[in-house]
């Protein structure tokens, strides 16, 4: 499971995309947030009901999918703001959460089988 959930940053550029890419990393912070506290509900309580843990799984999954849209569009904010120093550390920030969004991907696909 991911070790903690990602820190909101706040970004060095103005404009809106800085604006546009700071409300996405809010929904992003929410989602894997919940998808966590989803996790260790799931592995407090899957061996005493089986069939709610395979909905709470599905549950997981479609906030993932939620996330992965997320980190598209923060992905296309990155890569459209200026100046270039700035695109870069946006886009550093997406690879970041990139790389907590596969451990909690990993982690729910884990908890399904």
């Amino acid at each position: 499971m991911a070790s903690s959930t990602p820190h909101v940053h706040n970004s060095d550029t103005d404009g809106a995309a800085a604006s546009l890419f700071s409300t996405y990393e809010r929904q992003y912070a929410t989602t894997s947030t919940t998808v966590s506290t989803g996790l260790r509900q799931l592995q407090a309580s899957a061996s005493v009901n089986p069939s709610r843990a395979a909905d709470k799984v599905r549950q997981l999954e479609s906030h993932l999918k939620e996330a992965e849209m997320t980190l598209q569009r923060m992905d296309m904010e990155a890569r459209s703001a200026t100046p270039q120093a700035a695109s870069a550390a946006l886009i550093k920030k997406v690879k970041d959460y990139r790389r907590d969004y596969q451990t909690l991907l990993m982690d729910v696909r884990k908890a399904g089988q």
